[in-house]
């Protein structure tokens, strides 16, 4: 299983460094994410001046997680270990909410303070350059 944060996404789409190997196997595994990514995602995509249309073979490949409960005890855990912006925070606290715990689980983001974080909750990252 795979979180998957906006930075990974934005840099598969924007053609970046080691993206065509990412956007290959972002075309073979299932991902997980938060809506936010949705959002964070389009307003890269607008910012470049590039058809939001880029980004639906790319959705389709993601498990939308929608929490239905606040992520305080989630958001509060990874504080415990690392200050991350409100985005980054949000997307490493639905991922605990989502695995519940974060055995066996790998994240996925560019974001190195964002990795310490997921790092120190306990899940496996994703290399950054295959």
């Amino acid at each position: 299983m795979i979180y998957v944060d906006s930075s990974m996404v934005v840099a598969i789409l924007l053609r970046e460094i080691q993206s065509p190997k990412w956007s290959a196997r972002f075309k073979t595994v299932k991902f997980y994410s938060s809506r936010l990514l949705e959002a964070e995602v389009l307003a890269a995509l607008r910012r470049e001046k590039l058809p939001l249309s880029e980004f639906d073979d790319h959705a389709r490949m993601i498990y939308w997680i929608a929490p239905e409960r606040s992520l305080k005890p989630e958001v509060t855990k990874v504080l415990e270990y690392q200050y991350l912006r409100g985005a980054d925070l949000w997307h490493v606290a639905c991922a605990l909410y989502i695995f519940g715990n974060s055995t066996g689980v790998e994240f996925c983001s560019l974001d190195k303070i964002q990795r310490a974080a997921a790092k120190a909750c306990g899940f496996r990252l994703l290399p950054e350059k295959l």
